[in-house]
């Protein structure tokens, strides 16, 4: 099983407050990233977690430089595909963000 760490502290930001939770692991297999529906509900998760860091302190997020939540999000779910080093998710992720797949988002 491997897993995606997401981080809200992006591109190395250093904050002087710390984060509540400046992380969350998704857990994921290969049967994730078998088929589309597969995948859908992978990025879902991954999303989920993005929305629960970056939302967990927005003082600190604003901070850091996040004028929203939604920027946070954004490069959160980038972050974690990337480092997931899965060309499916990679793929599936870039037709989600041409709204291909929008009930992905």
């Amino acid at each position: 099983m491997r897993t995606l760490l997401m981080s809200a502290c992006i591109f190395g930001c250093f904050a002087t407050q710390a984060l509540a939770a400046d992380h969350i692991v998704v857990p994921y297999t290969q049967a994730d990233l078998a088929d589309e529906a597969s995948l859908s509900t992978l990025y879902g998760k991954i999303a989920a977690a993005a929305k629960k860091l970056c939302r967990n302190d927005s003082s600190l997020l604003r901070a850091q430089g996040y004028i929203f939540d939604s920027e946070c999000e954004d490069e959160a779910v980038k972050n974690a595909v990337v480092k997931a080093k899965a060309p499916a998710l990679v793929a599936y992720a870039e037709s989600v963000k041409r709204g291909e797949n929008a009930s992905a988002k």
